[in-house]
Order: structure tokens, then C-alpha cells, then sequence
């Protein structure tokens, strides 16, 4: 089936993903492009837990901190869920 499919049709799904924003750019994906995939497949509910800062934050607030980040060494973990 396949995961997106399965994250598509699961209404009450909550997904944790390890993330490594570098990496994938490395890999040549943009490192927003998880977070964006799992926003188009309607997990709304998006929060990241920060290894480096240990300590969750809103996704929005981790993009500002991966832009001002030269370390290039941030690996986090991604929570997301459908809004109910």
C-alpha cells in the first residue's frame, strides 16, 4: 500500500519520524521537505522534539532555529497528527 496512502486514509494516525534537515539536503531534498510532505498528507498537528536544545517546538520555531543553525549537525524528531 504504501506509507502515504496508509497515513492518507488512517483518521486517527500519529506519526513519529526522525529527522536530519542536513542529511537530507545532502541528498539533494530541501530540508523542509518532510514536514511539508506530512503537512500535505493532512497531519496538521506538527511538533518537533530539538535533540540540540532538548526540548519540543513548533515547527515554525524550528525552521528559524535550522536557519540561524551553522553547525549543520541539528537532527530532531518529528510528532505529527491529524487535527480531530
Amino acid at each position: 500500500m504504501g506509507a502515504k496512502k496508509l497515513i492518507q486514509r488512517s483518521n486517527d494516525i500519529k506519526v513519529l519520524v526522525e529527522w536530519a534537515p542536513t542529511w537530507m539536503g545532502n541528498a539533494g531534498y530541501g530540508a523542509d521537505d518532510l514536514p511539508r510532505c506530512l503537512n500535505e498528507l493532512g497531519l496538521e498537528d506538527i511538533r518537533v522534539s530539538d535533540d540540540w536544545l532538548e526540548k519540543e517546538v513548533g515547527i515554525e520555531k524550528f525552521r528559524h532555529v535550522l536557519a540561524t543553525d551553522g553547525s549543520g549537525k541539528r537532527f530532531a524528531n518529528i510528532f505529527a497528527q491529524r487535527k480531530q
